[in-house]
């Protein structure tokens, strides 16, 4: 396969300028709401998001002409069985729990400042717009950029593992946040095997909006507050996940992974089968 952009030092490079492209819309967008006396608008979700989203797309396109290749190469939707979410539901319900917890254990040893426990606070806690922002824009917008543009790149030029590891941690350090960096690193991790295995980036925004929209769900809709996970203050209390919790986590993505692993041997051999039987029934074949 050809090198195709980004290599590692670019895919760094154009985090960085993401994120400083963000920080500065962001900066504007908050400079115009404080001089038209809708101060209270920074604390929207909405508004947290909005630039960042804004930002993506132009990025997105930047990125897409740097590649030099069709758009549908890039940014790829292939077909894909619909009973791998199963085991995708289990692996990242799981994935949720652990993230969770070890992002507690983090804040535990190194508590997170004021200014940075309110920004997490008004992100989950303003209703429809917390799951515009946590459950369409930042699962469309990132898995677009990190496993579409870069991962794709680095693919081109790299080993499997390193191309995951660098996108995963590239993913991971956009946030901004390093309470969230240990989530977003193994989550980062997953997203870009599904991505290998299925040549599609659909499963990764699904399983991205459903990563992001878990807490959101208990909370909001089974009315359910876990400490430590899916409470609005856990940030700020430092508190921990109930041990039947953490080990249901675990359960859930042992059995997701186990699962998961099957499916994919599986694919792999019917794959193989059909090539087998293609080249038997070739005009001419030996």
């Amino acid at each position: 396969m050809n090198p195709v952009y980004p290599n590692v030092n670019q895919s760094i490079v154009f985090s960085l300028l993401l994120i400083a492209a963000q920080l500065v819309f962001g900066v504007v967008i908050a400079v115009v709401f404080l001089i038209t006396g809708k101060a209270e608008l920074i604390s929207n979700p909405l508004a947290l998001i909005l630039p960042g989203f804004m930002v993506y797309l132009l990025f997105m396109y930047l990125g897409y002409k740097k590649t030099k290749l069709p758009l549908t190469e890039v940014y790829r939707f292939e077909k894909f069985g619909i009973t791998l979410f199963i085991p995708l539901f289990f692996l990242i319900a799981g994935s949720s729990v652990i993230c969770s917890e070890l992002d507690n254990l983090l804040r535990y040893f190194l508590p997170a400042p004021e200014f940075l426990t309110q920004i997490m606070k008004d992100l989950t806690s303003k209703g429809i717009g917390s799951v515009i922002a946590l459950v369409v824009f930042a699962p469309v917008t990132e898995e677009l950029i990190m496993r579409g543009l870069i991962l794709n790149g680095l693919l081109s030029q790299y080993s499997t593992k390193k191309a995951v590891i660098v996108s995963a941690a590239l993913f991971a350090f956009i946030h901004l946040n390093p309470y969230q960096f240990a989530g977003a690193f193994i989550f980062g991790i997953l997203a870009g095997y599904i991505f290998i295995a299925t040549k599609s980036l659909l499963p990764c925004i699904i399983c991205h909006a459903f990563y992001n929209g878990i807490p959101l769900i208990v909370r909001d809709v089974f009315k359910v507050g876990i400490e430590g996970y899916s409470q609005t203050d856990g940030i700020s209390n430092h508190s921990f996940q109930p041990v039947w919790f953490n080990a249901l986590g675990i359960l859930i993505f042992s059995i997701g992974l186990f699962f998961l692993i099957k499916y994919f041997r599986k694919q792999a051999v019917v794959v193989s089968d059909k090539e087998v039987t293609g080249r038997l029934t070739m005009p001419g074949s030996v």
